[in-house]
Protein backbone atom coordinates (compact mmCIF):
# COMPACT_ATOMS: atom_id res chain seq x y z
CA UNK A 1 0.00 0.00 0.00
CA UNK A 2 2.68 2.40 0.53
CA UNK A 3 4.38 1.81 -2.68
CA UNK A 4 2.13 3.52 -4.83
CA UNK A 5 1.83 6.92 -2.79
CA UNK A 6 5.75 7.00 -3.09
CA UNK A 7 5.55 6.55 -6.90
CA UNK A 8 2.45 8.96 -6.93
CA UNK A 9 4.54 11.35 -4.23
CA UNK A 10 8.11 11.07 -6.40
CA UNK A 11 6.10 11.47 -9.55
CA UNK A 12 4.33 14.80 -8.09
CA UNK A 13 8.19 15.99 -7.19
CA UNK A 14 9.41 15.45 -10.85
CA UNK A 15 6.20 17.14 -12.30
CA UNK A 16 7.02 20.22 -9.68
CA UNK A 17 10.30 20.73 -10.74
CA UNK A 18 9.83 20.62 -14.57
CA UNK A 19 7.27 23.40 -13.69
CA UNK A 20 9.59 24.96 -11.89
CA UNK A 21 12.12 25.08 -14.75
CA UNK A 22 9.61 25.61 -17.56
CA UNK A 23 8.63 29.00 -15.25
CA UNK A 24 12.07 30.03 -14.47
CA UNK A 25 13.05 29.51 -18.51
CA UNK A 26 9.98 31.72 -19.20
CA UNK A 27 11.17 34.21 -16.65
CA UNK A 28 14.83 34.06 -18.46
CA UNK A 29 13.44 34.51 -21.68
CA UNK A 30 10.82 37.66 -20.25
CA UNK A 31 13.50 39.56 -18.78
CA UNK A 32 15.86 38.85 -21.56
CA UNK A 33 13.20 40.56 -24.01
CA UNK A 34 12.39 43.43 -21.96
CA UNK A 35 16.64 43.82 -21.95
CA UNK A 36 16.25 43.85 -25.49
CA UNK A 37 13.47 46.20 -25.93
CA UNK A 38 14.39 48.41 -23.36
CA UNK A 39 17.66 48.88 -24.86
CA UNK A 40 17.11 49.06 -28.57
CA UNK A 41 13.35 50.49 -28.68
CA UNK A 42 14.48 53.41 -27.75
CA UNK A 43 17.24 54.17 -29.86
CA UNK A 44 15.53 52.74 -32.75
CA UNK A 45 13.34 55.55 -34.58
CA UNK A 46 9.56 54.64 -34.26
CA UNK A 47 8.23 53.18 -37.15
CA UNK A 48 5.20 54.71 -38.66
CA UNK A 49 2.05 53.52 -40.91
CA UNK A 50 1.23 54.44 -44.16
CA UNK A 51 -1.30 56.71 -43.17
CA UNK A 52 -0.11 58.85 -40.80
CA UNK A 53 2.85 59.25 -43.40
CA UNK A 54 0.17 60.35 -46.34
CA UNK A 55 -1.23 62.59 -43.21
CA UNK A 56 2.07 64.62 -42.68
CA UNK A 57 2.94 64.78 -46.84
CA UNK A 58 -0.90 65.99 -47.15
CA UNK A 59 -0.06 68.59 -44.15
CA UNK A 60 3.86 69.43 -45.41
CA UNK A 61 2.25 70.83 -49.16
CA UNK A 62 -0.78 72.79 -47.75
CA UNK A 63 2.23 74.01 -45.77
CA UNK A 64 4.32 74.87 -48.79
CA UNK A 65 0.90 75.93 -49.89
CA UNK A 66 0.18 78.44 -47.14
CA UNK A 67 3.55 80.06 -47.32
CA UNK A 68 3.52 80.63 -50.96
CA UNK A 69 0.07 82.17 -50.88
CA UNK A 70 0.71 84.28 -48.04
CA UNK A 71 4.07 84.64 -47.48
CA UNK A 72 4.80 85.44 -43.33
CA UNK A 73 0.76 85.12 -42.55
CA UNK A 74 1.27 81.49 -44.01
CA UNK A 75 4.41 81.19 -42.03
CA UNK A 76 2.92 82.55 -38.71
CA UNK A 77 -0.57 79.80 -39.70
CA UNK A 78 2.36 77.17 -40.34
CA UNK A 79 3.57 77.99 -36.90
CA UNK A 80 0.55 77.52 -34.83
CA UNK A 81 -0.25 74.56 -36.36
CA UNK A 82 2.65 72.89 -35.53
CA UNK A 83 2.58 73.94 -31.83
CA UNK A 84 -0.75 72.23 -32.08
CA UNK A 85 0.17 69.11 -33.44
CA UNK A 86 3.31 68.57 -31.90
CA UNK A 87 1.97 69.59 -28.38
CA UNK A 88 -1.53 69.12 -28.53
CA UNK A 89 -2.93 66.46 -31.31
CA UNK A 90 -0.25 64.23 -32.00
CA UNK A 91 0.33 63.21 -28.52
CA UNK A 92 -3.48 62.82 -28.05
CA UNK A 93 -3.25 60.28 -31.28
CA UNK A 94 -0.13 58.27 -29.89
CA UNK A 95 -0.66 58.69 -25.78
CA UNK A 96 1.55 57.07 -23.69
CA UNK A 97 4.10 56.52 -26.76
CA UNK A 98 6.60 59.16 -25.51
CA UNK A 99 9.31 58.07 -27.86
CA UNK A 100 6.93 58.70 -31.02
CA UNK A 101 5.93 62.26 -29.26
CA UNK A 102 9.37 63.13 -29.29
CA UNK A 103 10.65 62.41 -32.47
CA UNK A 104 7.79 64.03 -34.32
CA UNK A 105 8.40 67.12 -31.87
CA UNK A 106 12.32 67.16 -33.17
CA UNK A 107 11.58 66.31 -36.85
CA UNK A 108 8.93 69.30 -36.90
CA UNK A 109 11.22 71.91 -35.05
CA UNK A 110 14.46 70.51 -35.51
CA UNK A 111 13.75 70.43 -39.28
CA UNK A 112 11.21 71.83 -40.98
CA UNK A 113 10.19 75.08 -38.81
CA UNK A 114 13.89 75.86 -39.04
CA UNK A 115 13.77 75.72 -43.22
CA UNK A 116 10.19 77.62 -43.04
CA UNK A 117 12.48 80.31 -40.90
CA UNK A 118 15.28 81.03 -43.17
CA UNK A 119 13.08 81.05 -46.34
CA UNK A 120 10.74 83.64 -44.36
CA UNK A 121 13.61 85.49 -43.08
CA UNK A 122 12.80 89.18 -43.60
CA UNK A 123 16.23 90.45 -42.21
CA UNK A 124 17.77 88.47 -39.76
CA UNK A 125 20.36 86.20 -42.42
CA UNK A 126 19.60 88.34 -45.28
CA UNK A 127 17.80 92.28 -45.86
CA UNK A 128 14.46 91.42 -47.51
CA UNK A 129 12.00 93.26 -45.13
CA UNK A 130 9.49 93.69 -48.14
CA UNK A 131 8.80 90.54 -47.35
CA UNK A 132 7.05 92.10 -44.01
CA UNK A 133 5.69 95.33 -45.75
CA UNK A 134 4.11 92.64 -48.26
CA UNK A 135 2.76 91.16 -45.33
CA UNK A 136 0.82 94.36 -44.44
CA UNK A 137 -0.18 95.40 -48.19
CA UNK A 138 -3.72 94.46 -48.08
CA UNK A 139 -4.67 96.55 -51.05
CA UNK A 140 -3.25 94.36 -53.32
CA UNK A 141 -1.88 90.47 -53.53
CA UNK A 142 1.74 90.58 -53.89
CA UNK A 143 3.63 87.02 -54.89
CA UNK A 144 5.87 85.84 -52.15
CA UNK A 145 9.71 85.82 -53.28
CA UNK A 146 12.14 84.94 -50.98
CA UNK A 147 15.28 84.41 -51.43
CA UNK A 148 18.59 83.39 -50.12
CA UNK A 149 21.66 85.81 -49.96
CA UNK A 150 24.95 84.61 -50.61
CA UNK A 151 26.84 86.74 -48.02
CA UNK A 152 24.77 84.48 -45.37
CA UNK A 153 25.80 81.56 -47.18
CA UNK A 154 28.04 80.62 -43.90
CA UNK A 155 25.09 80.60 -41.38
CA UNK A 156 23.28 78.27 -44.13
CA UNK A 157 25.64 76.01 -43.97
CA UNK A 158 26.57 75.76 -39.93
CA UNK A 159 22.32 75.37 -39.85
CA UNK A 160 21.62 72.77 -42.39
CA UNK A 161 25.20 70.98 -41.26
CA UNK A 162 23.10 70.86 -37.99
CA UNK A 163 20.01 69.14 -39.88
CA UNK A 164 22.04 66.76 -41.18
CA UNK A 165 23.46 65.58 -38.19
CA UNK A 166 19.83 65.47 -36.22
CA UNK A 167 18.39 63.35 -39.19
CA UNK A 168 21.54 61.04 -38.95
CA UNK A 169 20.83 60.61 -35.16
CA UNK A 170 17.11 60.46 -35.19
CA UNK A 171 17.53 57.73 -38.20
CA UNK A 172 20.62 55.73 -37.12
CA UNK A 173 21.04 56.28 -33.43
CA UNK A 174 20.92 52.67 -32.38
CA UNK A 175 24.48 52.16 -34.65
CA UNK A 176 26.03 55.88 -32.94
CA UNK A 177 26.78 54.96 -30.03
CA UNK A 178 30.42 54.39 -29.81
CA UNK A 179 30.71 58.08 -31.85
CA UNK A 180 28.11 59.74 -29.67
CA UNK A 181 30.17 62.33 -28.43
CA UNK A 182 30.78 63.60 -31.70
CA UNK A 183 27.19 64.51 -31.95
CA UNK A 184 27.13 66.02 -28.25
CA UNK A 185 29.92 68.48 -29.50
CA UNK A 186 28.37 69.35 -32.54
CA UNK A 187 24.78 70.00 -30.84
CA UNK A 188 26.87 72.55 -28.76
CA UNK A 189 27.27 74.20 -31.72
CA UNK A 190 23.77 73.97 -32.66
CA UNK A 191 22.84 75.25 -29.00
CA UNK A 192 25.26 78.20 -29.17
CA UNK A 193 23.42 79.04 -32.54
CA UNK A 194 19.82 78.74 -31.88
CA UNK A 195 20.02 80.04 -27.94
CA UNK A 196 21.70 82.66 -29.12
CA UNK A 197 19.16 83.90 -31.83
CA UNK A 198 16.66 82.54 -29.48
CA UNK A 199 17.68 85.03 -27.16
CA UNK A 200 18.37 88.03 -29.74
CA UNK A 201 15.00 87.47 -31.29
CA UNK A 202 12.51 86.95 -28.27
CA UNK A 203 12.36 91.05 -27.57
CA UNK A 204 11.17 91.18 -31.47
CA UNK A 205 8.87 87.63 -30.79
CA UNK A 206 6.97 89.45 -27.93
CA UNK A 207 6.60 92.63 -29.61
CA UNK A 208 5.76 91.06 -33.02
CA UNK A 209 2.82 88.65 -31.42
CA UNK A 210 0.85 91.18 -31.14
CA UNK A 211 0.22 91.46 -34.73
CA UNK A 212 0.46 87.98 -35.55
CA UNK A 213 3.82 87.71 -37.69
CA UNK A 214 6.42 87.98 -34.45
CA UNK A 215 5.61 84.09 -33.73
CA UNK A 216 7.96 82.51 -35.97
CA UNK A 217 10.95 84.55 -34.22
CA UNK A 218 10.08 81.62 -31.13
CA UNK A 219 11.37 78.88 -32.97
CA UNK A 220 15.37 79.23 -32.26
CA UNK A 221 14.21 78.50 -28.89
CA UNK A 222 11.83 75.45 -29.41
CA UNK A 223 15.06 74.74 -31.59
CA UNK A 224 17.24 74.90 -28.71
CA UNK A 225 15.18 72.25 -26.70
CA UNK A 226 15.40 69.94 -29.67
CA UNK A 227 19.23 70.08 -29.53
CA UNK A 228 19.47 70.11 -26.06
CA UNK A 229 17.27 66.65 -25.28
CA UNK A 230 19.05 64.96 -28.61
CA UNK A 231 22.91 66.33 -26.60
CA UNK A 232 21.45 64.37 -23.53
CA UNK A 233 20.36 61.19 -25.23
CA UNK A 234 24.27 61.66 -26.66
CA UNK A 235 25.64 61.82 -23.30
CA UNK A 236 23.27 58.39 -22.34
CA UNK A 237 24.40 56.31 -24.86
CA UNK A 238 27.90 57.35 -24.88
CA UNK A 239 28.82 57.12 -21.31
CA UNK A 240 26.86 53.91 -21.01
CA UNK A 241 30.38 52.00 -20.07
CA UNK A 242 32.17 53.99 -17.13
CA UNK A 243 35.93 52.88 -18.10
CA UNK A 244 38.05 55.69 -18.38
CA UNK A 245 39.27 54.84 -21.60
CA UNK A 246 35.89 55.21 -22.87
CA UNK A 247 35.25 57.97 -21.13
CA UNK A 248 38.13 59.48 -22.63
CA UNK A 249 37.54 58.67 -26.16
CA UNK A 250 34.42 60.45 -25.78
CA UNK A 251 35.52 63.64 -24.58
CA UNK A 252 37.96 63.65 -27.47
CA UNK A 253 35.14 62.93 -30.15
CA UNK A 254 32.96 65.24 -28.16
CA UNK A 255 35.92 67.66 -29.01
CA UNK A 256 35.95 67.26 -32.35
CA UNK A 257 32.60 67.53 -33.10
CA UNK A 258 32.33 70.85 -32.07
CA UNK A 259 35.48 72.04 -33.97
CA UNK A 260 34.37 70.44 -37.12
CA UNK A 261 30.75 71.77 -36.75
CA UNK A 262 32.71 75.09 -36.94
CA UNK A 263 34.83 74.54 -39.67
CA UNK A 264 33.20 72.00 -42.27
CA UNK A 265 30.34 74.26 -42.76
CA UNK A 266 32.71 77.32 -42.85
CA UNK A 267 34.67 75.60 -45.14
CA UNK A 268 31.65 74.21 -47.67
CA UNK A 269 30.48 78.26 -47.56
CA UNK A 270 33.91 79.18 -48.91
CA UNK A 271 33.75 76.71 -51.33
CA UNK A 272 29.94 77.22 -52.50
CA UNK A 273 31.04 80.77 -52.87
CA UNK A 274 33.48 80.47 -55.08
CA UNK A 275 31.45 78.19 -57.16
CA UNK A 276 28.87 80.94 -57.65
CA UNK A 277 31.46 83.54 -58.30
CA UNK A 278 31.21 85.24 -54.98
Amino acid sequence: MTEPLETNSNSESVETEAAREARFRRAIDEAMQLAFDGEFAVASPPRYSLRELMLVTTLLAVMLGLIRAFGLWGATITFVASLVWTNVYYPHRTEGNHRRQAFMFDLVWGLLMPIVCLVCDPFVFKDQRELVEQAFNFSRVLPFQPNLRQESIAAYCCIGWQMLLLIVWLLARRWLTKVAGFFLGSWIVGIIIAGVLGVLLAPIALVGSIVGVGLLAFTPLLTTYVAARRMREAIDDGILDSSENSVTIFWLLASFGFISSWLIPFQLAILLKRAMGG
